[in-house]
């Protein structure tokens, strides 16, 4: 899933475009901004759009506040 994802990693802010490249822990999200597809959108694409809420939770579960 592509788009702008900021983290607090050890002290530094760390972009990634690629939600798959985030690391499995880190200090904290910054901002999360997944990349919504064009309109009209595919059954597939409102199956990613429906996801974005999960992912984001996903990514809260992940922060440790030992990497801040």
């Amino acid at each position: 899933m592509n788009g702008v994802y900021k983290i607090k990693l050890n002290g530094d802010l760390a972009t990634y475009n690629k939600f798959s490249d985030i690391p499995a822990q880190f200090g904290a999200v910054i901002s999360y901004i997944p990349e919504h597809p064009q309109p009209p959108h595919s059954d597939e694409e409102h199956d990613l759009i429906h996801s974005f809420q999960d992912k984001l939770q996903e990514l809260l579960q992940r922060e440790s506040r030992d990497l801040i």
